[in-house]
């Protein structure tokens, strides 16, 4: 008799059949491209109403049940933040999925990447999962080359004080791919909406379009820009900033 599996049960195995090629390579991928892990780091996913922090939650359980690295994984839903009605649907799709959840009301006053930070320190986690993809890199680099704000970008990991670091596991994942994974698993979750920053002349739905028409005579053009943020070469720039000091070609040139 064949067994019945939960619908949390069935998004993992989604995840490891239909999706291997889409969401479960390009994360251990970044995984281990970027060290994203360490022995015995514990990993705070704060769930929300959108798309990628359910797929982080999935993603982490069925990682932390085949990875030979040790690492433990804390679920947060934070009730300040969101409204009655959006914690009720969070905490629904967290009991659906056999996603172990905490309730915690944090403080009101604080920013998304503030709050994030905060719930880390509270519940000692060592890493906060942010929910930047593989589209998030390229529309930032695309959006503030056009407005004239440098050649900026994602970075994997990164610091966030001395005690925890900021690491995003679905770098490499594509937008189109966590919805495809959402319709297949009946997930009423849609993306979350992504921050236009200050000074932008040119909004994420006009760099969108962009690239959706550049596509029309290169499909590979998002492909070949993520490459690119992976090979820069400082020795053909003019001036760049490093950690929070301006360099300038002609500090090292050779008159």
């Amino acid at each position: 008799m064949r067994r019945t599996l939960t619908a949390g049960q069935m998004a993992e195995r989604s995840i490891n059949k239909r999706f291997r090629k889409e969401l479960w390579n390009p994360l251990i991928a970044a995984v281990k491209r970027y060290a994203l892990i360490r022995e015995n780091d514990r990993i705070l996913v704060l769930l929300e109403e959108n798309a990628e922090s359910f797929l982080m939650a999935k993603l982490f359980q069925t990682l932390h049940r085949h990875s030979e690295v040790p690492f433990d994984v804390a679920f947060v839903l934070d009730t300040g933040a969101v409204s009655r009605t959006s914690a009720d649907t969070v905490t629904h799709l967290a009991e659906t999925l056999d996603i172990p959840l905490h309730t915690v009301c944090g403080p009101a006053d604080k920013t998304a990447a503030e709050r994030l930070l905060w719930h880390a320190r509270e519940r000692r986690c060592s890493c906060a999962a942010a929910p930047d993809t593989l589209h998030s890199v390229i529309e930032t680099l695309v959006q503030c080359m056009l407005s004239g704000n440098g050649i900026r970008g994602i970075p994997p990991k990164e610091w966030a004080g001395e005690s925890v670091q900021i690491i995003r596991p679905l770098y490499c994942i594509r937008d189109t791919d966590i919805q495809a994974f959402c319709r297949y698993n009946a997930l009423p979750l849609s993306l979350k909406e992504r921050e236009e920053g200050q000074n932008t002349g040119f909004s994420r739905t006009e760099v969108r379009a962009l690239l959706e028409q550049l596509k029309k005579t290169n499909p590979a053009v998002e492909d070949e820009l993520f490459s690119a943020v992976h090979d820069v070469c400082l020795e053909t720039m003019v001036a760049w900033t490093e950690k929070g000091q301006a360099k300038s070609f002609l500090d090292t040139y050779a008159f």
